[in-house]
């Protein structure tokens, strides 16, 4: 879940006969403009995430 970028990323997992086929993927997108919603709603924890691709523990 943690990349260290803003871009979306996914895997596609394929079974085919010979096994297992994964694919990893990154999309990249408007990650500012996401954060920019989220600090919006107050949520400035959603918004670094978005713009850095990583998270930070919870306090606590």
């Amino acid at each position: 879940m943690q990349t260290g970028t803003p871009n979306a990323s996914y895997a596609l997992a394929e079974r085919r006969k010979e096994g297992w086929s994964v694919t990893f993927r990154s999309v990249p997108y408007d990650a500012q403009r996401a954060a920019d919603c989220a600090a919006r709603y107050q949520r400035d924890d959603w918004a670094r995430a978005l713009k850095t691709g990583w998270f930070e523990d919870s306090p606590g």
